[in-house]
């Protein structure tokens, strides 16, 4: 994904990363660099926590997808 997002040109545009809460990007993602001796790409250190979005306007209470 890394190569595709660079001859797409990541690095030159704005990119947003989507999760469903932060434990992808801040938790396993840094986890899972770290076990397979891997940089953790820039683009990874921000990133939009849909469930914020979801919750300011369907409340906070739990929803499935």
């Amino acid at each position: 994904m890394h190569e595709w997002l660079a001859t797409a040109g990541a690095a030159k545009n704005r990119l947003a990363v989507i999760t469903w809460g932060d434990w992808d990007c801040r938790t396993m993602l840094e986890s899972e660099c770290s076990f397979k001796g891997l940089a953790k790409p820039a683009y990874f250190d921000r990133w939009i926590n849909l469930r914020i979005a979801f919750e300011a306007v369907f409340g906070d209470g739990r929803h499935n997808l």
